[in-house]
């Protein structure tokens, strides 16, 4: 069966319209961001699972529970460590947009939309904990 770009990409979601901009308020904005991701994320996975295709999606989980983690402490002995996590786990879910991105043929629009997502989210984490790039 052959996914439809704009189910992939969830227009409908409130998220879409955070997408779709250039810059989101981290402080309020980024859990609807995130959440939007996560659906997106479980819409690939399952057409993925229909073509009998094994996806994993452990560095967006990842990503969402270093941003609780951090939201949750101002302490710096707990933040830094948390952020290098997160460096890490949001560089490979980047990594992870890509892939799907490249499972994707004959429409652009849906390739440049994985690629801006990992891109987009990966910006968003590292600037909302602190972590340079």
């Amino acid at each position: 069966m052959m996914a439809k770009t704009v189910d992939l990409m969830q227009i409908t979601h409130p998220g879409f319209q955070l997408f779709q901009k250039d810059i989101i308020d981290l402080e309020t904005e980024l859990p609807l961001f995130m959440e939007y991701c996560v659906i997106v994320c479980k819409r690939f996975k399952h057409y993925a699972n229909m073509n009998h295709e094994y996806v994993t999606m452990m560095s967006l989980t990842d990503v969402v529970s270093l941003l609780d983690q951090i939201s949750d402490t101002d302490d710096p002995a707990e933040i830094l460590p948390l952020r290098e996590l997160m460096a890490e786990s949001a560089a490979k879910f980047k990594e992870l947009c890509e892939d799907m991105a490249s499972c994707i043929v004959n429409e652009s629009v849906a390739t440049d939309f994985y690629i801006r997502l990992g891109e987009k989210t990966m910006e968003y984490c590292f600037d909302y904990t602190g972590v340079e790039h």
